[in-house]
């Protein structure tokens, strides 16, 4: 396995974790060296957190998460081979979130992981991409 999936794989798995910790979305929360969900996550934290535990986000290296504006210039431009992020960044809206591409109805059944809105919990949610750039790290 490269190094690359094994990364998007502990990505994966970091959100199944999360999902299961009824974590709530809160505006601005996560936004701390440690990464943490306190008081809970709002969409770029909740990004950022999955790719910091992942060792996705030290490369290049960063040491607070980023907010949607950063990540809308973070990696490359398109879709990933294993995972892509997906991000806005206008006047009207600012949103983020992750497709996973490892789709296997064992192991990896879920797709699409975000921190959506005010009364939902962050993790495994669908999500429409319309109007959104894709995003992807170099690796991956």
């Amino acid at each position: 396995m490269s190094d690359a999936l094994a990364r998007v794989e502990a990505a994966y798995r970091e959100v199944d974790r999360l999902s299961k910790m009824n974590i709530p979305y809160v505006f601005g929360g996560g936004h701390n060296s440690a990464f943490a969900p306190d008081p809970g996550f709002d969409c770029s934290s909740f990004v950022s957190h999955v790719f910091h535990h992942a060792g996705i986000l030290g490369i290049p290296h960063v040491w607070f998460p980023m907010d949607t504006h950063a990540l809308a210039n973070w990696g490359q431009p398109g879709p990933g081979q294993y995972m892509t992020m997906w991000v806005i960044n206008t006047a009207q809206q600012e949103h983020c979130g992750l497709e996973f591409h490892i789709f296997n109805e064992h192991q990896f059944p879920n797709t699409f992981a975000q921190a959506e809105h005010p009364g939902t919990v962050v993790g495994w949610l669908t999500m429409d991409t319309k109007g959104f750039s894709a995003r992807h790290w170099s690796g991956a």
